[in-house]
């Protein structure tokens, strides 16, 4: 990331979402490192800022997305490939492709289920790759404890400010009419433009040594 957190994606691609509709941009510079001249899955696109920034560097990129509204534009960004569809226990079986890492955030607890559903597929594939996600640095205690100290084998702390391609988006008013402002009551703009964001990883497959999964 560039200096306090801003990420240098604008200058490589166009910023179609604004925070905290997507993860923020900084996570596609952490990344990078991590991905490159691997195969990378990212489940839980929306319109693909992250998955763009990144796949230059990949040796091949795939991103899920559950909601249809977001395809055409995810098909209309060259060099990934986009399965519009949800990812579960029973169809990851078959549609989760073996990847070297895998990203993904939603809401919790389906985080924690969506490691689940990575691991067992690699598990029985006998195969093994990297899980990254991120959680908020004002979550419960307890449940950052649960990830740093259960599910993770490795948290790191990392700053990000929005305010600059946020207020561009927002002035541009673009695509503000798809955004729901106010989702359960709240407005999700109370998380900040600046902050702090927790990544963790956790390995999956048959190399996994974290407890993360019940059965």
């Amino acid at each position: 990331p560039g200096p306090r957190g801003v990420s240098k994606c604008p200058l490589t691609i166009p910023v179609l979402d604004i925070w905290p509709f997507r993860s923020p941009l900084v996570i596609a510079d952490y990344l990078l490192p991590l991905v490159a001249g691997k195969s990378y899955v990212e489940i839980g696109a929306r319109n693909g800022d992250i998955a763009a920034c990144v796949e230059p560097v990949t040796a091949k990129t795939t991103v899920f997305e559950v909601n249809h509204f977001y395809c055409p534009v995810l098909r209309a960004r060259s060099g990934f490939e986009v399965d519009c569809q949800g990812l579960n226990r029973e169809n990851a079986r078959w549609a989760l492709p073996t990847a070297d890492v895998y990203f993904s955030w939603v809401p919790s607890p389906e985080t924690r289920e969506m490691l689940c559903t990575v691991n067992r597929t690699l598990v029985a594939r006998q195969a093994s790759g990297t899980f990254v996600t991120w959680l908020r640095s004002e979550s419960e205690p307890a449940f950052l404890e649960a990830w740093g100290g259960r599910y993770a084998d490795k948290v790191e702390r990392v700053s990000y400010d929005e305010s600059e391609y946020s207020q561009s988006l927002l002035d541009s008013d673009c695509t503000v009419g798809t955004w729901n402002w106010n989702e359960g009551g709240q407005s999700r703009f109370a998380w900040g433009l600046q902050g702090e964001v927790i990544i963790a990883h956790t390995a999956v497959g048959v190399n996994s040594t974290s407890e993360f999964c019940l059965e």
